[in-house]
């Protein structure tokens, strides 16, 4: 979607049951990344068209031949991390340069843990603070600075201070993006 200018309606129109999952900052000339299974599709933002706030826009997984994706994010200089919380309590905190590419390759295979099912995905500016809840309902609050950066896109992560059984992940910063 184009920038708007301030006296353009703000909302964006979408259909009847549809929510907007993810809203990044950004310009048409970075890369979208659109996770579906355990891979990777990358968009070129300028091959989207731009449309207003008022056109429904292009469905990318129709766009890409995928189903329902589970999460997305951006190759940016905005963007620092990709924050994966996985069924099997581990989280993985992944540099998000090891998503770029010196080729304009269209799909990256293997680009999460393939042994454990995406909980949640987080797109970081920065390290910030998250809260852990476990299946007993318990409560951790700790920053993204104690889980270690990694380079490998298919990381299967770790368990954040010996604490297992983490069923969900909430953010205290609401400047990123899930």
């Amino acid at each position: 979607v184009k920038k708007l200018s301030l006296k353009a309606k703000a909302d964006q129109k979408i259909k009847d049951g549809d929510v907007v999952t993810n809203e990044f900052d950004t310009n048409n000339t970075q890369e979208l990344l659109v996770f579906y299974d355990t891979d990777c599709y990358k968009v070129q933002l300028d091959d989207i068209s731009d449309s207003s706030s008022n056109a429904l826009g292009e469905f990318l997984p129709t766009k890409l031949g995928i189903d329902t994706p589970i999460g997305y994010s951006l190759v940016d200089d905005k963007y620092k991390y990709l924050l994966v919380l996985y069924n099997n309590s581990k989280i993985a905190k992944v540099d998000l340069n090891s998503f770029k590419t010196e080729s304009k390759r269209k799909k990256l295979s293997n680009s999460l843990y393939k042994d454990a099912k995406v909980v949640k995905m987080f797109t970081l500016q920065d390290d910030i603070d998250v809260v852990l809840t476990n299946d007993k309902g318990k409560e951790l609050e700790l920053n993204t600075s104690n889980f270690n950066v990694v380079t490998s896109r298919s990381s299967q992560g770790s368990f954040p201070k010996s604490k297992k059984n983490i069923v969900d992940i909430r953010l205290k910063d609401l400047e990123v993006t899930e």
